[in-house]
Order: structure tokens, then sequence, then C-alpha cells
């Protein structure tokens, strides 16, 4: 078997969906991906003995860890999940690293038209702890930023909602950030780009957590969802060791533009019992004002997106015109007329 040949069998694999209809729940569906990798993984040449028995060995542990959990021993499942990020991912250098540079900018919105102040925007505050859900990467109880690189993403992530509902902000980067990459776009380019096949099953494993961190939740509904189990404790993980945050695609976007659409979630640090928000937070980025749709916006002219983006925009709004003509290129290109600043 040739890198090339595992290589495009092991993306064959992730291209198939595990997790489709009735029966199928998220562990069963992780054991299923996983037992086909490893199956494969054992294919591969007798000689990367150790690299398969290693990548094998984390695939296990993933399944393990979500194992644990659905028997409801959080504390070892969390054990299990930290020995394979710290002395499996890390050791062997699997981890990759988003920088986000100094004065990037990117946008966040919520659900109401009445919010003026920068604190509107902002986490929800820590005096409201009882009010917040569970999210993707985020526990209940406990507040964490969402950020996305464009207006258009945070719409989608809100599911669509109607534009003169919602307020919007700009929030610039006060310092350059070290975000962990969960870009499963980005890790499969990158898969693809290796030409030793003892580095290829080397990466396999990361490639399935990666996967499995970024599985579209299938019943939104539900008080439990299982897909949250692995990106919260990623989260969890990354606050101990001393990164910003995670950065990680949208699922709620068409495939064919996976990667072009992100998000940033960045959680709480340091705050006293009397703080409403916290602290390292206020310093790490200035924000805008919240906005809401009026004429000012709809009289603001194109930004003169480059054309490769403008198509991809158009492609997933199926839109009968360029995106550089479309709302939401007019509310990014006023939200970057106007003011940042701290929130005091």
């Amino acid at each position: 078997m040739t890198c090339t040949d595992f290589k495009n069998e092991v993306l064959n694999l992730f291209e198939k969906d595990f997790y489709i209809g009735k029966t199928p729940d998220y562990y069963n569906s992780a054991l299923k991906i996983s037992n086909s990798l490893n199956s494969l993984i054992r294919r591969s040449p007798r000689r990367l003995t150790i690299s398969k028995s290693i990548s094998i060995d984390i695939n296990n542990r993933i399944c393990e860890c979500i194992g644990l959990y659905y028997q409801g021993d959080f504390v070892n499942s969390y054990k299990v999940f930290e020995n394979f990020l710290t002395l499996r991912f890390r050791r062997l250098n699997l981890f990759e690293i988003k920088p986000i540079s100094m004065r990037d900018s990117f946008f966040r919105i919520r659900k109401g038209s009445n919010f003026k102040k920068r604190s509107d925007i902002f986490h929800v505050p820590l005096t409201f702890r009882t009010k917040i859900k569970g999210q993707r990467f985020s526990i209940n109880g406990v507040p964490s930023l969402y950020l996305s690189n464009s207006i258009y993403t945070t719409w989608e992530e809100f599911n669509r909602p109607n534009l003169d509902d919602i307020s919007f902000s700009r929030f610039q980067v006060s310092r350059p950030m070290d975000l962990l990459n969960l870009s499963i776009s980005k890790l499969k380019d990158n898969f693809l780009a290796i030409s030793n096949i003892d580095e290829a099953i080397q990466n396999v494993s990361y490639l399935l957590f990666v996967y499995l961190c970024s599985i579209k939740v299938k019943n939104p509904e539900d008080s439990f969802r299982p897909e949250y189990i692995l990106p919260q404790y990623v989260l969890r993980w990354a606050r101990s060791n001393n990164y910003d945050g995670v950065f990680y695609d949208s699922t709620k976007v068409h495939s064919e533009s996976k990667g072009k659409f992100y998000n940033l979630v960045i959680p709480v640090r340091k705050w006293n019992k009397d703080d409403k928000y916290c602290q390292e937070l206020r310093k790490l980025f200035e924000l805008t004002s919240p906005s809401q749709l009026n004429n000012r916006i709809l009289a603001v002219s194109s930004s003169g997106t480059s054309s490769s983006i403008s198509k991809i925009y158009s492609q997933e709004l199926k839109l009968p015109f360029p995106f550089i003509d479309s709302i939401f290129d007019k509310i990014e290109n006023y939200l970057y007329s106007e003011p940042a600043s701290f929130l005091v």
C-alpha cells in the first residue's frame, strides 16, 4: 500500500456519513469509524509496527473517553481525554496552532434590536450564570465569547434570524492570540500534503479526533447533545494549558464551503466575585457599539470583496447577484467604519 493509497482510503472513510438515520447514536458512530480506520491501519506495511500500534491505541482511547462519559464516569472520561491529548497528540507534535494577529476583526450578533451598549453584545454577564446553556465548546453556567469571521457566518449560526431583529458588532483583537486549530478542512488539506506513510498513520487519530469534534448536532432540541462531549473537553483543556481558545469550522455552511467560514470561541478566565465580565476578555477585544439595520447601512457602498470570496458567498446563499451587493457586505463594511473601544 502506497502513502497515496492509504491517504485516499482514509479520506474516503471520512466522506461516508456514519451518523445518519434513526438508530446510530454518536458513540456507536465513533466506534464504527474508529474500527474502520483501525482495520485500514493494520493493512498498512508491517515495518510500521510502532506507528500503527500508537495510532490504533489513540483511536481506541478516543472511543473509551466517549463511552465512559455515557456511563456517567465523567472523572475517568476526562482523564482518558487528557492523557491522549497531552501524552500523545502534544508529544507527537500533531497539534496545529492558529495564530490570530493583533487588530484582526471578527463579528458577533445577538437576537434583539434594542441593544445600544457594548456590554449588551459581550459575553453573557457572570451574574447571569443560571441563564447560560451549554454550547458546542462551553458548558452550562460558564460563559464564552463566540465570534465569526463574517456576519454571514454568525447569521447561519443563529439559524438565519430576521435581519431586522438582530444587533451586530465588530470585535478587534488587541494582542496576538494562539488558538487550537480544529478546522477539519485545514486538517484534511495538511493530511493530503503528507508524503510519508509513517507520518500519515500518525496523523489518522488526530483526524478522527477533530472529525468527532466537528459533527453537526443530530437533534438540536435534545437536552443532551453527545456531539458536544469532546469539544467541551477541548476548551477545558485549552484553558488549562494557556491557549487563548479554539478555532473551528462552522458546521452550518455547505460542505463545499468548509474552511471559508469559521468561528472562534474564547473562554472567560479571570474575574472577581462582583465582576460582570471577564477581566482578561475586556482587555483582549475592542468592539463597536451594537448596530441594527438602518438607512445608513443600506446606503453603504460595496467593499470590493475579492471575486473568489464573492463567489463562495453567492453559492452559499444561492444569490442571483454578487455578495458585494448583499446586505451582509454592507453590514460588515459599515462596522469597519465604526470606532471600536474597550468595554469599560
